[in-house]
């Protein structure tokens, strides 16, 4: 038994993913969808009913940690959680967003190098991520967000820079690592009228165009697929809960 924990989870495509993954590789399972408002009691829950693993979505990434054993060093690092293992009732948390990013990154064909100047849309979980890999690379990093309090944390926690401008010009990558794009009264940290067809948009947000990435398109810019981070952060969790490799382009192939 696997699942995804999360609110709200209309939009997530985790679940075809993962059963599509499990019927390739001849495992036998469920994968469920857990759509809840509270993380109340989940370590409870996945002991007693013997859930082999879980995903952990917006909103919950940062406080799931208080309800499982230990962290594997990127999601200590990150302090972001998306995936959980459950060993004979030991819960561990690892961030597989960063192999995700990467992933994405690398499929795209871009190659990040020293001094690439990065704008981060948001500070939570996802941003983390994204920052924890790219720093791999010594790039530039910016980030710009609402929450100043977050905003704070990741520049204490990664050195990076912050911005209120709103202005997105002089940046040779955007990603928004935010829901942007799923609720109707999203207000974007910065003027996305304003990129231009130089920049490379990396939404992570998929399944759906979003302002962001209609305007990237309208503006021909190079863009990075948030479907391609979904596959490459869910085959290193599937990975983790059995053992096996899956074959991401028909975990994608699955969801398109």
């Amino acid at each position: 038994i696997l699942g995804l924990i999360g609110h709200p989870l209309n939009h997530s495509a985790s679940k075809t993913m993962m059963m599509h993954a499990m019927e390739d590789c001849g495992i036998s399972g469920f994968y469920i969808n857990f759509d809840t408002p509270s993380i109340e009691n989940i370590d409870e829950v996945i002991r007693c009913y013997n859930i082999r693993g879980m995903n952990v979505t917006h909103p919950f990434k940062m406080d799931i940690s208080a309800h499982l054993d230990s962290l594997d060093a990127a999601a200590e690092k990150t302090s972001s959680i998306n995936t959980i293992l459950n060993t004979d009732g030991k819960l561990i948390g690892y961030n597989t967003d960063i192999y995700g990013a990467r992933y994405a990154i690398e499929k795209s064909g871009l190659t990040i190098d020293p001094g690439m100047k990065v704008l981060i849309l948001g500070s939570g979980g996802v941003a983390r991520s994204c920052i924890y890999t790219l720093s791999e690379s010594n790039a530039e990093i910016t980030v710009a967000g609402r929450n100043r309090r977050t905003v704070s944390d990741i520049k204490k926690d990664f050195g990076c820079s912050v911005t209120d401008s709103k202005d997105p010009k002089g940046y040779d990558l955007i990603i928004n690592c935010t829901p942007l794009g799923l609720y109707a009264d999203d207000i974007h940290p910065i003027d996305i009228t304003q990129i231009t067809e130089e920049q490379i948009i990396f939404d992570v947000t998929y399944g759906r165009q979003t302002p962001l990435s209609n305007t990237a398109l309208e503006h021909r810019c190079r863009i990075i697929s948030g479907l391609d981070m979904l596959v490459g952060q869910g085959a290193r969790s599937f990975e983790i809960w059995t053992g096996k490799t899956p074959d991401l382009t028909s975990m994608r192939g699955s969801i398109v």
